[in-house]
């Protein structure tokens, strides 16, 4: 079980670089009135909200800094929430894989394989029950 936590637990690192960077970008339009050419270099999930937002909008109309920064932290949980529902589908995954093996491994007297086992408490043969 430790070693499920952990997977999940390391799992999670990978969505602070993204989720860092849409801080970034939040942090960069607050207060902002004008766009500029850097903010957009900086800043290309900025970018790529305008330009996806100009698309969604009238034809050749222009987006404004406020509209885009309205918009980034909704970003920000959508990758939150995408992110946190593989790793919990990874999570059960694994720990059906666990219990089944588990399971074998109780019903035909085998010993839980070495990968699986992180203490003595882990191993079926050594349980007094």
């Amino acid at each position: 079980m430790q070693r499920l936590v952990q997977r999940s637990f390391m799992a999670q690192a990978t969505k602070a670089k993204p989720l860092h960077e849409t801080a970034r970008a939040a942090n960069a339009v607050k207060g902002r009135i004008n766009w500029s050419q850097k903010l957009r270099q900086d800043h290309r999930l900025l970018e790529a909200l305008e330009k996806l937002m100009q698309q969604l909008g009238p034809a050749g109309s222009r987006v404004p800094v406020k509209n885009v920064a309205k918009v980034v932290p909704v970003v920000g949980v959508l990758i939150s929430a995408g992110m946190n529902s593989a790793i919990l589908g990874r999570v059960a995954a694994d720990a059906q894989r666990y219990c089944q093996t588990r399971f074998l491994c109780e019903k035909y007297g085998l010993p839980l394989p070495a990968a699986l086992t992180t203490d003595p408490d882990d191993d079926p043969r050594t349980d007094a029950t």
